[in-house]
């Protein structure tokens, strides 16, 4: 950071509600579906729903966000709750 810049803490929510139509991923039942959010370095998930093509998480995930920062994405993913997935 430049000189006289200073950091501030805050955080980042993001809300996950719901997902639809996801895949048959697995050979017997559906997905076993969670979303995971990853923001400069910090990564947070939401809880495995089982067996659902549908599932619904209705969850606040939070992130420590110092500011200003140099990243400018966020990186949010679904996936099936299998080995080797978290």
């Amino acid at each position: 950071m430049p000189p006289g810049v200073k950091m501030a803490p805050y955080r980042l929510s993001v809300y996950v509600y719901k997902g639809l139509n996801l895949p048959k991923m697995d050979t017997f039942g559906w997905c076993d579906g969670f979303v995971k959010v990853i923001y400069s370095g910090s990564e947070v998930c939401t809880d495995v729903v089982e067996n659902s093509g549908s599932p619904e998480w209705m969850e606040e995930l939070i992130l420590p966000v110092m500011t200003p920062t140099m990243v400018d994405m966020i990186e949010i993913s679904l996936y099936d709750d299998d080995a080797g997935s978290r």
